[in-house]
């Protein structure tokens, strides 16, 4: 499975895994083009520039949210973010709730790679959505290694 592939089946399964048994999740597939963001919405990474032709995957659901004190943090390593509406503390949270903390720093560090991005637009009390964009091959960034794997010339 490619990184990028990982990046994206991360999402349905951790929205399925942290989401309560009532709540929906719903996936979202399509193109799109970057737009400026006046709401600062949370995300790994820079913005990507105004109208950068995007890849979009959207895992929506209508669970109960991220604390907002605690959603800027999902993205950091071992970081376990607590459902709105929950009194516990992430730290005495240990063992009640599945998932180490990982999968979304994984999958914001895929996206990273491919020069791309997630993003978090949070909800408390009426759930969350995630998006993962990754620019169209055109767009992506490339560096000294990258562009020498390409060049027939390099040996």
């Amino acid at each position: 499975m490619s990184q990028a592939t990982r990046s994206g089946t991360n999402g349905p399964g951790g929205a399925c895994a942290h989401t309560p048994a009532d709540s929906h999740v719903h996936v979202r597939v399509g193109a799109a083009r970057t737009r400026a963001r006046g709401d600062q919405s949370l995300g790994s990474g820079p913005p990507l520039p105004p109208g950068t032709s995007v890849s979009v995957i959207e895992i929506a659901d209508n669970g109960p949210g991220i604390k907002p004190d605690e959603a800027p943090h999902v993205f950091d390593r071992f970081y376990r973010a607590t459902p709105f509406g929950d009194p516990a503390e992430p730290a005495s949270r240990a063992g009640r709730e599945p998932g180490s903390g990982l999968g979304l720093a994984i999958a914001s560090a895929i996206a990273a790679a491919h020069g791309g991005r997630l993003e978090l637009d949070n909800r408390p009390g009426a759930g969350c959505t995630f998006r993962l964009l990754l620019p169209d091959s055109n767009h992506v960034p490339k560096d000294d290694t990258d562009e020498a794997h390409h060049d027939p010339a390099h040996t």
